[in-house]
């Protein structure tokens, strides 16, 4: 990967940009909605889950929320520093999403699995050739 790369931004960093804004969106509609609901007993019987795994998977989900829309611009821009942070949290969303994963059930098992699923898509769009190339060139 050269980091002569001097085209226009490459298809994958605008969908990256856009997917990363998408997903911290719904991380952060994921967390408030585990954090204002871990005492329903319905929502926890769904879940088969407590309410304590509710609120850390909620906290969690909104941290990585925050980070996601904060690194979103910079990856629309061409930011590497943007590029290193998406993989960190990327990686750190995966692991949340399998630890969700096996601690529930129901609707939450379904968005832990969508949050895996959106991770490795990150992870394979942020490290492609020409996304990278086209970051280190910044």
């Amino acid at each position: 990967m050269s980091d002569t790369y001097s085209g226009n931004r490459p298809l994958g960093v605008t969908v990256l940009s856009v997917l990363t804004l998408l997903i911290g969106v719904t991380d952060i509609i994921a967390g408030l909605l585990f954090v204002f609901t871990r005492n329903n007993r319905e929502v926890q019987a769904s879940a088969q889950t407590s309410a304590e795994v509710l609120l850390i998977a909620g906290v969690v989900y909104l941290v990585i929320g925050l980070i996601y829309l904060a690194v979103a611009r910079g990856l629309w821009q061409g930011s590497n520093g943007s590029r290193i942070v998406v993989n960190v949290v990327s990686v750190i969303n995966l692991a949340a999403g399998v630890w969700l994963l096996t601690q529930s059930a129901g609707s939450t098992r379904l968005q832990a699995a969508i949050s895996i699923l959106l991770a490795v898509i990150l992870l394979l769009i942020v490290n492609s050739g020409r996304a990278k190339a086209f970051f280190l060139a910044r």
